[in-house]
């Protein structure tokens, strides 16, 4: 990964405390706060999010952002190459068969129907 890569998304205080303690974009972590003790991995944020907070994705499955001058340690455990999942989602159109009624498939959200075929008579 490039050093934009690695923090990708981070910048002024968020960005100087990941540098502080070498946790990359997509490193499994656990960052001590005055608060408590967080483990999760790493997210990389939009370039137009704010500039406080380090965003984690926890064990949960909940996303959490650490505000980062409050975060007293950052104990990194695993180091992983990250995929932008975002930008490398395939993109094509699915052959469903015509008595089969159209569906788009959504990367973020699921199934949505699309629209009727006009000639169907039924809907199962």
């Amino acid at each position: 990964m490039s050093v934009t890569e690695d923090f990708k998304g981070y910048t002024e205080t968020a960005l100087a405390v990941l540098r502080k303690y070498d946790a990359k974009v997509w490193c499994r972590i656990e960052a001590t706060t005055a608060s408590g003790v967080y483990s999760g991995t790493i997210l990389p944020r939009s370039e137009t999010a704010d500039k406080k907070h380090i965003v984690i994705k926890m064990g949960t499955g909940y996303n959490i952002g650490i505000r980062a001058d409050k975060v007293k340690d950052i104990k990194v455990f695993e180091r992983k190459m990250g995929v932008d999942t975002a930008e490398k989602a395939p993109t094509r159109l699915l052959d469903i068969p015509a008595r089969e009624p159209r569906v788009r498939l959504d990367s973020n959200t699921g199934f949505q129907p699309v629209q009727s075929f006009p000639n169907r008579t039924s809907t199962p």
